[in-house]
Parts: structure tokens; C-alpha cells; sequence
């Protein structure tokens, strides 16, 4: 075939050679969906599996996700429509073992871990997204939630917006989970003391409303939320009525 003679040496040459898979990304992508449209598909796939993910392999293996400027998103995502997900699912576990890794460190506070995490839902396969989150990032919040004062002279709200803020990534059973068990029980113990004290019920109102406005609306559509806000609002309402 004249193309194989004359077009897949120098391309061959340059990825070989000059490609920098982190740099030059839509260009290089843009190239090869151009060709794709002319070239016999064999022939585009053996370059995919021969050369592009050998470099995008050898790259992801001295990535470093404390160190690097450059999201690793950005310069793999770009190739799923033209090499595959099934292509690319061993780049995934590296890049999984090396997030984990990263992860050790850090505290819920920190915001960099959602930045760096969210491109990754919806292409780790879904049991690979939910162990990651279990393992890595569920213990941590959890452990925040456990934590937090929830004290309304001098509570600390930001580990449950913390909470809040990952719910979109992790799985929602986990998030229901941890509020369920470990949120709910004290707030309603809370709420049930202050009402014994004779309050000042504008401040419990103004309490409540202000922490059902911390929860996203689609963790207020959850039948297990609903119910404990509503047990709230029910407890109040006997206090009142008393």
C-alpha cells in the first residue's frame, strides 16, 4: 500500500521522536482524526496500539500527581474517542494506584483532590470510581463529620460542606449512609435539647432553615433526608405547641 510506504515512516519518526504527549494534545489528535477519514482503519489502529500508547504508557508512568502543573485529564482524555476505552484501561489502574497513593495525605479541606478527581467520573468504570472512593476519600470525610461541633453557640459547619461538596462524586448510598448514622442522630439530639431550654425559637428556626440550605438539592429529593429534616421540623412544632 503507497500510503504505508510514504506516510507511516515520518509520522512513525515524529511520534517516535519529537511528540510530547502533554504538550501539542489537540493538534496531534486533530491529525489523526483527519487521517482517520482516509486511512485504512487497520492501519490507523496499529499506530494507535504500536506507538501512541506505548509513549501515552511510558508518560503515565512518570507522572506524578504531587508534582505535576499539567492535569493528566488533559492530555489522555482527549485520545478515548480514537484509541478506546478497553485500549486505555490499563493506563486507568496506574493512574488509579498513583491517585490512592497521593491521596494518603490529604484532608478534606484541601479542594485540589476535587479538581484533580472530577474528570475521572464516568471514565473509571463504576466499580473502579466507588472503590476508589471508599478507600480514599469516604474515611476521611467520614471521620470529619464525626468530628465537627455541632454545638449551634459555636458549631463548625465546614465539614459537612465538605461532605456536601463531594457528594456529586461519591456514590449517593455512601453520602445517605454517613448522614443517616453519623449526622442526623446528634443534630436531632441537639435540637431536642435546645427546645427543652426554653430558646428563643426565631434562633431554632433561623438554625434549621440555615442547615437544610447546606444540603444540594438533589440530596433533599432523598426519602432518608426527607424523613430526618421532617423529624425536625416535627420536633419543633411539639415544642411550640406545648
Amino acid at each position: 500500500h503507497v500510503l504505508r510506504e510514504t506516510w507511516v515512516p515520518p509520522v512513525r519518526s515524529f511520534l517516535n521522536s519529537q511528540w510530547r504527549p502533554k504538550e501539542s494534545v489537540g493538534e496531534v489528535v486533530d491529525f489523526f482524526q483527519l487521517w482517520e477519514q482516509v486511512l485504512p482503519k487497520k492501519m490507523i489502529r496499529e499506530i494507535y496500539d504500536e506507538i501512541i500508547l506505548r509513549r501515552l504508557r511510558k508518560e503515565v508512568q512518570h507522572w506524578d500527581p504531587r508534582k505535576d502543573t499539567v492535569m493528566v485529564h488533559t492530555w489522555l482524555h482527549p485520545w478515548l474517542p480514537h484509541l478506546g476505552g478497553d485500549s486505555m484501561s490499563d493506563l486507568w489502574q496506574s493512574i488509579k494506584f498513583k491517585l490512592g497513593s497521593c491521596l494518603q495525605e490529604w484532608h478534606p479541606s484541601d479542594s485540589s483532590a476535587l479538581i484533580l478527581l472530577s474528570p475521572w467520573k464516568g471514565v473509571f468504570d463504576e466499580h473502579t470510581w466507588e472503590s476508589l472512593m471508599i478507600r480514599s476519600i469516604l474515611p476521611k470525610l467520614l471521620f470529619s463529620i464525626r468530628s465537627m461541633e455541632l454545638n449551634p453557640k459555636q458549631q463548625n459547619i465546614e465539614p459537612f460542606r465538605w461532605l456536601m461538596t463531594w457528594s456529586e462524586l461519591l456514590p449517593i448510598k455512601h453520602v445517605i449512609s454517613v448522614l443517616e448514622n453519623e449526622f442526623f442522630p446528634r443534630w436531632l439530639e441537639i435540637l431536642q435539647i435546645w427546645l427543652k431550654r426554653n430558646p428563643n425559637y426565631d434562633e431554632i428556626v433561623q438554625w434549621y432553615v440555615g442547615w437544610k440550605g447546606e444540603f444540594p438539592a438533589p440530596l433533599l429529593k432523598e426519602d432518608k433526608i426527607k424523613e430526618a429534616l421532617a423529624l425536625g421540623l416535627k420536633l419543633m412544632n411539639q415544642a411550640l405547641s406545648k
